[in-house]
């Protein structure tokens, strides 16, 4: 079996800045945990803002996700928006400052959701899998928040585990945390399959390497939570 391996820079886990045009793999965002009480309301608010001249014009793009496990958070939902660079983000912020169609698309999510959470977070490009899985609809994911406290030695003993026992029907990315309130998370280990049953059914958790890998871990490691979700709609622009 082999499994595509890309490592473009440890940089990023350590929580430095990126440049706009620093790696492909480069991406920065902000995360949003709601409690949805009426989640088609969520969805048509979604759909206007990302019709409007507004939301066309920019360089990021939202995801709605659904928690299938979390849990004592509350939270039922997620929004993750993406976007390739810090100025890409800045940009959009500066440009809802004076936005009608971002004061509807507030409101309209204030009728339907309450904001339980938020976290900012840099994408690292530890990266090991097919990354078509992410882009297949309805795909799901395990949350592994932690806090790392080094970082290096992490994705070291995480990249030899995952190279010979990650199943091919998986893909992982290692995701830096920059803020995320009380929390204390530094990381998040996304997991991902098209289906729950592909996302099961890794082996690695099972391997003979696993053990070996905890082990290596144990001292730098603190899981904070495990959480699974489910993509409820991408807004990502079509290619």
């Amino acid at each position: 079996m082999k499994i595509s391996r890309r490592i473009t820079t440890f940089f990023a886990i350590l929580g430095l800045s990126f440049s706009g045009q620093t790696f492909a793999q480069s991406f920065v965002g902000m995360g949003f945990d709601f409690v949805v009480t009426n989640p088609a309301a969520v969805v048509s608010a979604l759909d206007k803002y990302n019709a409007s001249i507004n939301a066309q014009n920019r360089a990021g793009y939202p995801v709605l996700n659904r928690y299938v496990v979390n849990g004592e958070n509350p939270a039922t939902h997620n929004i993750v928006t993406i976007f390739p660079s810090l100025e890409a983000l800045d940009n959009f912020n500066a440009v809802n400052a004076n936005s009608q169609d971002w004061i509807i698309f507030q409101a309209e999510m204030a009728a339907a959701a309450t904001l339980s959470g938020e976290l900012f977070y840099q994408a690292s490009g530890i990266t090991v899998g097919d990354q078509s899985i992410i882009a297949s609809p309805n795909y799901v994911s395990q949350y592994i928040m932690m806090d790392i406290t080094d970082p290096e030695k992490y994705v070291d003993a995480w990249m030899e585990l995952a190279e010979e026992y990650q199943s091919e029907k998986v893909y992982t990315q290692l995701i830096t945390i920059v803020a995320d309130g009380e929390r204390g998370a530094t990381h998040n280990l996304m997991i991902s399959a098209r289906n729950m049953a592909d996302l099961m059914n890794d082996p690695i958790n099972t391997s003979r390497g696993f053990a070996r890998f905890n082990s290596k871990v144990s001292d730098i490691r603190t899981v904070i939570s495990r959480n699974i979700a489910a993509q409820v709609k991408s807004y990502a622009p079509a290619m």
